[in-house]
């Protein structure tokens, strides 16, 4: 598979995991959970997704489930403090003079940060394709 599919794949396994992350969260809000644990679960519905949709139709992995699911949860934690520090070095540049319009180029940045990161780590390291042994 080429390096576009890839991305194209990827970037239609995000907005698939993006979607269930949001339905989830307004599901479990309309059932009255509060906010923080209706977050916590539907960031785990939407990891959930991506995880199945990458390894199946985007890379199209066959590697050991257990190694590549510890590997895309590593992953995960590492991209996850990338976007929220890029967010805070952001915010802290660009809202005092920029205010709300700051905030969601902070925002950008660093979901564009976080999303490369992640597309570069599943293809090189989560999803490897397996290597015959020497």
């Amino acid at each position: 598979m080429s390096d576009r599919r890839h991305v194209v794949g990827f970037l239609v396994a995000g907005i698939l995991a993006t979607t269930g992350d949001a339905v989830a969260y307004a599901a479990l809000l309309t059932i009255g959970w509060t906010h923080d644990p209706a977050k916590a679960a539907s960031f785990v519905v939407g990891a959930l997704i991506s995880f199945t949709l990458n390894r199946r139709f985007t890379f199209r992995s066959q590697g050991a489930l257990h190694r590549e699911a510890v590997a895309f949860s590593a992953l995960y934690a590492v991209t996850f403090l990338l976007n929220v520090g890029v967010n805070h070095v952001g915010v802290a540049l660009l809202v005092p003079s920029l205010d709300h319009l700051g905030s969601s180029l902070a925002f950008l940045a660093a979901t564009a940060a976080s999303t490369v990161a992640n597309f570069l780590g599943q293809r090189l390291w989560v999803f490897t394709p397996s290597r015959p042994p020497p």
